[in-house]
């Protein structure tokens, strides 16, 4: 499948990009090679990709979470025991 040019103005607006004139057909170019790779993938049987596993890799099992005792290594705790988190940028 080629892309032309028009095609690749279309996705630019879209994408909301900047694309010079003199640059849209090596872009045109690069879509098409870019589309041109992924033909290989049209050979995978989806079917069969979907079907479950038949042995999962590893155990289902719930996990205990943290306890209320937990604190972290760095950083303040509130009185009600929440970390603080410092503001990384200021407000105006």
């Amino acid at each position: 499948m080629a892309i032309d040019s028009r095609t690749v103005r279309r996705l630019a607006a879209l994408a909301r990009l900047d694309i010079p004139e003199e640059s849209v057909a090596l872009r045109a170019n690069e879509l098409t090679a870019l589309v041109a790779s992924l033909g290989p993938l049209e050979t995978i049987d989806a079917v069969a990709a979907n079907e479950p596993i038949s042995s999962p890799r590893r155990a289902d099992r719930t996990v205990e979470s943290r306890s209320e005792s937990f604190t972290p290594l760095d950083g303040p705790l509130a009185p009600s025991g929440a970390l603080i988190v410092p503001l990384i940028k200021k407000p105006n």
